[in-house]
């Protein structure tokens, strides 16, 4: 039986592995085959397909930094289980009503998580938190100049945001990349969104921290 379990999972006829399946086949049976079953495809937390998803997502969305020295992350598309079926909603389970007067479910929990959205999305959620805090969008928005991100940077301002994780960050990508000349990027951005009127904190340590650059840039110069 291992054997036949090994080769459903290789195919990939099932879409959530046999992971689950054997967990839902083998639990509380007695019966001895589905023992050794179990015995021998040990159960996961995570099926293998989610492992793998889990890994990919985390590793395309933590940010780094590119050979220009720029700070990028990927951008990640998933077709859902719903949408790859060209389904606009979940499948509902169904009662069905037995001869004998009792009523089952149509569809096993396993069945529901594999053909639904819903485990993916809580995955999901749950595997980018703190990937992208509010305090990472804004500092990264304030290193770029595309259109929108001023806006957005004051939007995550209203929400509420702790300028002291903004100011460390910083400081912290500065010295991790050796790139000091960020903190006047950031800097202008900043200049920019006080003059829109917001309220920055920390900005009284950007300014000693840009007019540190620029100093020692001019003593750098000096020397050559």
């Amino acid at each position: 039986m291992g054997d036949l379990v090994l080769s459903c999972f290789f195919s990939e006829l099932l879409e959530n592995g046999v992971d689950t399946l054997v967990e839902e086949l083998t639990k509380d049976s007695s019966d001895a085959d589905l023992a050794e079953l179990r015995k021998f495809w040990m159960s996961r937390k995570l099926s293998t397909k989610y492992k793998t998803l889990k890994r990919l997502v985390t590793d395309s969305l933590t940010w780094r930094q590119s050979e220009d020295g720029r700070i990028v992350r990927d951008k990640v598309f998933i077709i859902s289980p719903s949408r790859r079926q060209g389904r606009t909603g979940d499948v509902l389970q169904r009662a069905i009503n037995q001869e004998d007067g009792s009523v089952t479910n149509l569809y096993t929990s396993y069945e529901l998580d594999t053909i639904n959205d819903f485990k993916l999305m809580t995955l999901l959620k749950s595997w980018v938190s703190g990937l992208c805090s509010p305090e990472d969008i804004f500092l990264f928005k304030c290193m770029t100049e595309r259109e929108g991100d001023l806006d957005d940077c004051l939007a995550l301002a209203k929400l509420g945001l702790d300028w002291s994780i903004i100011l460390t960050e910083l400081k912290n990508q500065m010295n991790h990349s050796g790139n000091k000349i960020w903190v006047t990027w950031v800097g202008e951005r900043l200049d920019l969104l006080q003059e829109r009127g917001l309220n920055i904190p920390i900005m009284e340590e950007i300014d000693r921290l840009r007019i540190e650059y620029f100093e020692d840039f001019e003593k750098r110069r000096s020397e050559k």
